[in-house]
């Protein structure tokens, strides 16, 4: 199963994010600019990933689907 970031847990600490909307589809969040509360560190989700994700390991909190 693929694991998704969660757009609340900052991907370089795990601490929690507040975050600004850019694009919803379907009434979701699908694209996001971040800011974490505990480090400072800004990032940009997108689709269920943050961008830092490609040079980093990730911290965030994860999450899955579950397919019946």
């Amino acid at each position: 199963m693929t694991k998704y970031h969660s757009l609340d847990s900052c991907n370089k600490c795990g601490g929690e994010n507040d975050w600004d909307e850019v694009t919803t589809d379907g009434g979701h969040v699908s694209e996001a600019n971040t800011k974490c509360n505990d480090c400072g560190f800004t990032d940009y989700w997108a689709y269920g990933f943050f961008e830092s994700s490609q040079e980093m390991e990730s911290k965030c909190a994860t999450y899955e689907f579950k397919h019946c």
